[in-house]
């Protein structure tokens, strides 16, 4: 089934603040930016996962220098 619109609950500024968010509301999708302040994206989703948040994750990267993340995100269900 397709969802065509959605509610945003939260709006964090750095990743101590998105992971704070996440496990306080239980969002079915958090959108985490790989290079976010604080602490990166990828070790933000890493510490949702160890916590038992079972939002979905989505990665979003606007970058120049094309490095492959994709070894860095791989995270056990």
């Amino acid at each position: 089934m397709l969802i065509t619109e959605c509610d945003v609950v939260g709006t964090p500024n750095d990743s101590r603040q998105a992971f704070e968010a996440a496990r306080e509301l239980n969002p079915e999708v958090v959108v985490l930016d790989i290079t976010m302040p604080v602490m990166n994206g990828i070790e933000t989703a890493h510490r949702l996962k160890e916590t038992a948040v079972e939002a979905r994750i989505v990665f979003l990267a606007v970058h120049d220098d094309h490095q492959d993340y994709s070894g860095k995100i791989a995270l056990e269900k």
